[in-house]
C-alpha cells in the first residue's frame, strides 16, 4: 500500500471550508480528497488559534460550531520541533515580509516531506521556489 499524499494546510484554505468565497473550490476539494481517504490532512499546532481568531473577527456566531466540526476530522497535528522552526526561520530570512505562522506551516512540511497548500497568494509567490509549497 501506498504512503498518501500529506498535505499541510494552513488558516487560509480552512477558513474557506466555511466562509462562502468564489475561489474557495480548491480549499474544498483538499478537504473532499482527505474525506474520501485519499490524503492525510496535516495541521500545525497554531493553526486552530488562528482559525478561531479569523472566525470570530469574520463570523462570531459560527466559530463553536466549526471549531467542533474541526475536532471531528481529527487532522494529524504537527507539534511545533526545532527543525522546523530552523526551516521557518530560513525562509523568513530569504523572504522579507514573511511572517513566522506562515513560513512555520511551510517548515512543517518540508521537514516531513508533505505539501504546504495555501490560499495566501501573497506568501506563495515570494516563497514558491523553496518548493513543498502549493497554491489553491
Amino acid at each position: 500500500m501506498d504512503a498518501k499524499e500529506l498535505v499541510i494546510v494552513d488558516a487560509s484554505v480552512i477558513i474557506k471550508w466555511i466562509v462562502d468565497e468564489a475561489d474557495s473550490d480548491g480549499s474544498k476539494s483538499i478537504l473532499k480528497q482527505y474525506n474520501d481517504g485519499e490524503i492525510e490532512l496535516g495541521i500545525v499546532s497554531h493553526t486552530f488559534a488562528e482559525v478561531l481568531n479569523i472566525l470570530g473577527l469574520k463570523k462570531n456566531e459560527l466559530a463553536s460550531e466549526f471549531f467542533s466540526y474541526l475536532l471531528m476530522l481529527e487532522m494529524k497535528e504537527f507539534k511545533i520541533e526545532m527543525e522546523a522552526i530552523a526551516l521557518a526561520l530560513n525562509i523568513m530570512k530569504k523572504y522579507q515580509g514573511v511572517s513566522f505562522y506562515d513560513a512555520l506551516y511551510h517548515g512543517t512540511a518540508l521537514k516531513f516531506g508533505g505539501t504546504f497548500v495555501t490560499a495566501d497568494k501573497k506568501y506563495f509567490e515570494k516563497v514558491w521556489k523553496e518548493g513543498a509549497i502549493r497554491l489553491v
